[in-house]
């Protein structure tokens, strides 16, 4: 059987409109700055709030994460549109490639109706 898998034009342009639809829907977060309780005592405490996500609220990866980028000399609160930009360009990768891995097991190849319609799905799916 021959394999028909999707052409290389056709996945950058997924790509490109994946960015587009992650940078409409999450763009707010990137925009503006927004402050929750926990941005505040890591804002000024630092590390030590880590340590109190892993052993109070019961948030270990959480925590875990805070203390490890602590540790690197970044604060969240202070990088988060450059980190925000980073998780969005990572999102819309991450649904692309969903896509076409999808699009290459059902052999669609270059239907264009067939794409849209598995890469909505990948969308909803992620964006949800």
């Amino acid at each position: 059987m021959e394999k028909c898998s999707m052409s290389k034009e056709y996945k950058f342009i997924l790509l490109g409109f994946n960015l587009c639809i992650c940078f409409f829907v999450m763009g707010t977060f990137i925009c503006y700055e927004h402050f929750s309780i926990d941005d505040y005592s890591i804002y000024f405490y630092g590390g030590s709030d880590a340590l109190h996500d892993i052993s109070s609220n019961l948030r270990p990866v959480n925590g875990s994460l805070y203390y490890l980028v602590n540790a690197m000399g970044i604060n969240v609160v202070k990088s988060q549109k450059f980190i925000g930009i980073a998780l969005i360009i990572l999102l819309a990768w991450m649904i692309t490639i969903i896509s076409v891995e999808i699009i290459d097991i059902v052999q669609i190849g270059n239907d264009l109706k067939k794409i849209i319609f598995v890469n909505s799905g990948a969308l909803l799916f992620l964006l949800n």
